[in-house]
């Protein structure tokens, strides 16, 4: 074999594996631009689901300051069986004055 036969043989296996090469780079760029694809799909939901957390935040936060005003009034107001004991006290009075 010459050297010019080796160096055409050269030439073709160095073809053949930069062809090789480039077609298992294309593969994997594929596959990164639909990781990419994905990715953004999964971030644009997260987006909404960041939304919707927030608005239910303060919601939850609404609801427990309203519990505190209802908690805070409550205290001010008179229980069933204090109502019943002022009651009987009321009704003992008026008939003592009649």
């Amino acid at each position: 074999m010459t050297i010019a036969e080796h160096n055409a043989d050269m030439k073709r296996y160095i073809g053949a594996i930069t062809e090789n090469f480039q077609h298992g780079l294309s593969a994997v760029a594929e596959q990164l631009i639909g990781m990419n694809d994905k990715i953004e799909v999964i971030n644009g939901r997260l987006d909404k689901i960041e939304v919707i957390l927030d608005s239910h935040t303060e919601m939850i936060g609404q609801l427990m300051e309203g519990q505190e005003t209802i908690k805070a009034e409550l205290k001010r107001k008179v229980d069933y069986d204090e109502f019943i004991q002022l009651e009987r006290r009321v009704m003992t009075l008026e008939q003592k004055t009649r």
